[in-house]
């Protein structure tokens, strides 16, 4: 699969990866900034369904660190 996207920061990234049943890897085979954007190299993303659940991590390489954990959530249906 393939994934571009667009940030308002002003920060262009493109993904590829694979997908499973229940589970999306992607990591970035190019990443692009503006001038005024934070440096930022690179990135990998995964989402898997567990339990009903949606479950989202992002690493990324930035402002000079190597890949390291960035953000995650757990979202759950609501209703």
């Amino acid at each position: 699969m393939e994934l571009l996207l667009t940030h308002p920061t002003g920060i262009v990234e493109m993904y590829y990866g694979k997908t499973s049943p229940a589970k999306v890897e992607m990591k970035t085979d190019g990443v692009l900034r503006s001038p005024s954007a934070k440096e930022y190299s690179a990135a990998t993303r995964l989402y898997g369904n567990v339990n009903t659940n949606l479950l989202w991590a992002m690493d990324m390489s930035a402002v000079g660190e190597s890949n390291a954990s960035h953000v995650s959530a757990e979202l759950k249906r609501v209703g």
